[in-house]
């Protein structure tokens, strides 16, 4: 009885074991949000360190650096599947990098919309010392100019001029602002951070006086240590200007019921228009794209060659407020309703076309004559014989 006992609890105990330890048996997901602060020795908060999140396979899935307050947070984190997640932490000053004392930070399930990052995985305990004549990290020579640029764009991608940026360091201390150029472009020439990466922030009041921002926490950190640093446009784009767009795309191709790709055309009709959208032609296949009004429509496609037309059954589409056509769902209109061309047949109620006249024709009225002479002339001479 007491070795089934045993048995048992240790089958448990190294299921339990295995659950744990491998992230492939773990519960994989997207974390809401994770967030911590780094400190220092003395348990102070420490701004300028590196934080890292990594999955169970120790995959680094996102980076960034902690603000003024020691502060980090990561949203929308994924686990890559591989169910849990670990935080490492670093602080480099001058030539010497300062790591957290735990050797394994711990390991953080993914089964949770928010985790708190425990201070003992972020602290950093060993006391730091600044080498003589060198008051800045490792990876950046502070004080060392660079040049920073991009351009800030609109929901459709189009430049916003007048706009303000701010360049933020990696200690979320402010290096400087700029204005757009006409085009939506700025730059920030020979500037100089106080600690490594760098942000950038838009702000811009329309006509209306509505104000709009970028959030800080949503863009990327760019190192600056490569003297010329370049942001991608997604990082400095007013996705909520100038608002909801009054039209939408329908957009897709034509195809008969075996899926062959059509040429033909989209007709669209509501209350207040109708729409006509011919195919392109395409390397690859013809396809349709416009831009519509939004609105409720009734849709059908068409394709007519020699032999008739395919028609595809109507549908009922909604088209939605869009800036760029990705922005919506593709369409495909099967024409399998098949009329045949049209053939010449005379009408039921056509009109008997009239003789021709001899009048009208001078050999049918010699003809005439000549068969009239005739006739009498063989009159004559019968009545002769008798």
């Amino acid at each position: 009885m007491r070795v089934n006992i045993f048995i048992t609890c240790l089958l448990i105990a190294v299921l339990a074991f295995a659950f744990f330890a491998s992230p492939s048996l773990a519960k994989t997901g997207t974390i809401d949000l994770v967030h911590g602060q780094v400190t220092n020795a003395n348990w102070e908060p420490l701004p300028g360190a590196d934080v890292v999140i990594e999955d169970g396979s120790h995959n680094q899935i996102a980076r960034t650096i902690s603000d003024s307050s020691g502060n980090f947070s990561f949203t929308n984190v994924s686990d890559g599947g591989t169910g849990r997640i670990r935080v490492i932490t670093w602080y480099t000053l001058g030539a010497t990098t300062y790591n957290i004392t735990r050797f394994s930070p711990e390991w953080y399930p993914a089964n949770q919309s928010i985790i708190n990052v425990s201070l003992s995985d972020t602290h950093i305990a060993t006391p730091m010392t600044t080498p003589a004549g060198d008051a800045g990290q490792a990876g950046q020579s502070l004080g060392k100019p660079f040049t920073a640029l991009g351009q800030v764009i609109d929901a459709g991608g189009n430049g916003i001029a007048g706009a303000t940026v701010t360049l933020y360091d990696g200690i979320y201390q402010v290096i400087g602002t700029n204005t757009t150029n006409q085009d939506g472009t700025f730059v920030f020439t020979n500037v100089i951070a106080s600690s490594p990466g760098c942000k950038a922030k838009v702000n811009y009041t329309a006509a209306d006086g509505t104000s709009y921002e970028t959030r800080l926490n949503n863009v990327l950190w760019y190192p600056t240590d490569t003297g010329i640093v370049r942001f991608n446009a997604q990082d400095t784009q007013l996705t909520d200007y100038p608002g909801p767009s009054d039209s939408g795309f329908v957009w897709g191709s034509i195809t008969d019921a075996a899926g062959n790709p059509l040429t033909g055309t989209v007709y669209l009709a509501n209350e207040t228009a109708n729409l006509t959208i011919p195919t392109y032609d395409s390397a690859e296949a013809p396809g349709f794209i416009s831009e519509v009004p939004v609105g409720k429509y009734t849709a059908y496609a068409e394709h007519v060659d020699a032999n008739g037309s395919l028609k595809s059954k109507p549908v009922s589409i909604d088209v939605l407020p869009a800036w760029k056509y990705l922005d919506t769902n593709a369409m495909t209109f099967v024409a399998d309703q098949f009329t045949p061309a049209a053939t010449d047949t005379p009408a039921a109620n056509a009109t008997a076309r009239p003789a021709p006249s001899p009048f009208n024709n001078p050999a049918l009225l010699i003809m005439a004559l000549i068969g009239a002479a005739f006739a009498i002339g063989a009159t004559g001479y019968l009545k002769k014989r008798k």
